[in-house]
């Protein structure tokens, strides 16, 4: 998607939030689904075709759009990537791994699984389907995860593996909230040099129930709130120990006792 930015109010009318029932009394994971993004590049292509926008407006659509297409083209799943992988009845399957050279997850005893192409929504169903060629009738789930920073007036600044299903609320969370000094209407995201989401994008995204899959976040990306008096971040020049975070997602409990030997 790589910031849909003019897009985030066409999608709220479109796509459930996380957690509510969708027709037919299915559940929505906050997942962006190829439908999803599919019926978002129609709503651009609608908008680049009006005559109701600027052209500079045209222009934005028109990126974003092409941003979709090639996230449906080449997937979500970049070197580097975590994923929360339990199989039922197989140990040396139920762990996190890490997307390898050439986009592949690379499976003890299974091999590679290549992820080119495959959305976070869809992960857990290819991964079903590739493991059912050595397995008889697996039972997966696989939570693909994203390691960003938090960074600022938090309880714990540092660097979490979290959920891409996560609500960006609640990705603050895990660095244990706001600090007492923090100027939370200010918070945004980074990445790099760029500022992904501004203060008010930044609001308007946790008031809308925004998922970090919604809103695109990457690995590498960082959550920056600001202190008053403008007191420095609290990550600084030393990195943290990444702590993946599985309280977010809904997996028995056996993942919750993998997860703390990390």
């Amino acid at each position: 998607m790589r910031r849909l930015f003019f897009a985030l109010a066409a999608l709220g009318a479109a796509t459930p939030l996380a957690g509510q029932a969708a027709p037919g009394g299915s559940r929505v994971s906050g997942y962006m689904s190829r439908g999803d993004l599919t019926a978002l590049i129609a709503r651009l292509d609608g908008a680049i075709r009006s005559p109701a926008y600027s052209e500079g407006l045209k222009a934005r659509a028109q990126a974003q759009a092409a941003e979709v297409r090639s996230r449906l083209e080449t997937g979500d799943f970049q070197v580097g990537d975590q994923i929360l992988l339990v199989v039922q009845g197989e140990t040396a399957l139920t762990d996190t791994f890490t997307v390898g050279q050439g986009n592949e997850l690379l499976l003890p005893l299974v091999g590679p699984i290549a992820l080119r192409g495959v959305l976070h929504a869809e992960l857990e169903s290819h991964v079903t389907a590739q493991l059912a060629r050595r397995i008889r009738e697996p039972r997966v789930q696989a939570r693909p995860m994203v390691r960003i920073a938090i960074d600022g007036a938090v309880a714990r600044p540092g660097f979490y593996s979290v959920p891409v299903g996560a609500l960006l609320g609640d990705a603050l969370m895990v660095a244990g909230g706001l600090a007492p000094t923090a100027r939370g209407e200010e918070a945004r995201l980074e990445r790099g040099e760029q500022q992904v989401l501004g203060a008010g994008a930044f609001r308007q995204a946790v008031t809308m129930g925004r998922t970090l899959d919604q809103l695109d976040v990457r690995a590498g990306d960082r959550i920056v709130v600001p202190a008053r008096g403008g007191g420095p971040g609290g990550i600084g020049g030393t990195e943290s120990a990444v702590r993946t975070l599985s309280l977010l997602i809904s997996l028995p409990l056996t993942v919750f006792a993998v997860t703390r030997l990390f």
